[in-house]
């Protein structure tokens, strides 16, 4: 008898201590922002599309939209382009951010498949970690810019299951008198699988180092193309030097006036 109470309360305390890879996930400390470094002097090359979900305002019904994965050779980041409700927004992941969304989706697939995703809530479920995100947005322009936090988790809408990437809400990062009170709101991103897997898949590191190559090798062959071709002998400038100029003006001077001359006699 003493002995299974021993062993009951040693599973207890060794389940509080022990801390599970997704606990650790989910407490590990943010950075405040991502890491940014050029990978290159090409443009913006898109890597993928797609459709993605969101939220009607002011309901749970739930509406498309389309975006556009790209990679941005002047900070190294990739992520997604949309426009939504009159607003353009980028958001974009460093390759740790990217690497968590890959892993995010690999999991959602496990419990999808494995019938582990609790249908019974209602609620986003916070399940496959987080990171830290770039996010950029504005009715014309990229005016406003803040640092999310993105979690990582699924929700079940209208009985069907769907991975969330849900954007947390964000000050801006550059604050001005112009923007003062300005913040990215909390926006929930619904995917089904299809959908989740052209995005992993474009994030994959494999890929991105495999475009960064093909777009640099572009460069390197547009500037190795040569320009127009010609050869010298075919066009022979008169050989002339300030000194012959200037005799050549006077002599022209004189013959005018010999000319003139010789055109008007008075009788």
């Amino acid at each position: 008898m003493k002995k299974s109470v021993f062993i009951k309360i040693a599973s207890i305390v060794l389940a509080a201590v022990i801390v599970s890879p997704m606990a650790f996930a989910k407490s590990k400390a943010l950075k405040e922002r991502i890491h940014m470094e050029r990978v290159g002097r090409f443009g913006d090359p898109e890597m993928s599309s797609g459709t993605f979900r969101m939220e009607k305002t002011f309901s749970r019904a739930l509406d498309d939209y389309d975006f556009q994965t790209v990679l941005r050779s002047k900070n190294g980041c990739a992520g997604f382009c949309y426009k939504a409700v009159g607003i353009k927004t980028r958001l974009l992941f460093d390759e740790e951010g990217r690497a968590a969304f890959v892993s995010a989706y690999k999991q959602y697939l496990q419990d999808y498949d494995n019938k582990k995703l609790n249908r019974k809530s209602k609620k986003f479920q916070y399940a496959y970690g987080h990171c830290r995100a770039y996010v950029e947005w504005g009715p014309f322009q990229y005016s406003q810019n803040a640092y999310p936090e993105v979690k990582f988790g699924y929700a079940f809408v209208n009985g069907s299951p769907y991975f969330v990437m849900r954007v947390c809400e964000a000050e801006v990062s550059e604050k001005k008198s112009s923007n003062e009170g300005v913040k990215f709101i909390s926006t929930n991103h619904y995917f089904m699988r299809k959908q989740a897997k052209i995005v992993a898949d474009s994030f994959e590191e494999s890929n991105i180092t495999k475009i960064i190559q093909e777009q640099t090798a572009a460069l390197t062959e547009a500037a190795a193309i040569p320009g127009d071709e010609y050869d010298d002998a075919d066009y022979e400038e008169a050989d002339s030097s300030p000194v012959d100029s200037a005799k050549n003006k006077k002599s022209s001077k004189k013959q005018i006036e010999e000319d003139v001359n010789a055109d008007y006699k008075e009788e």
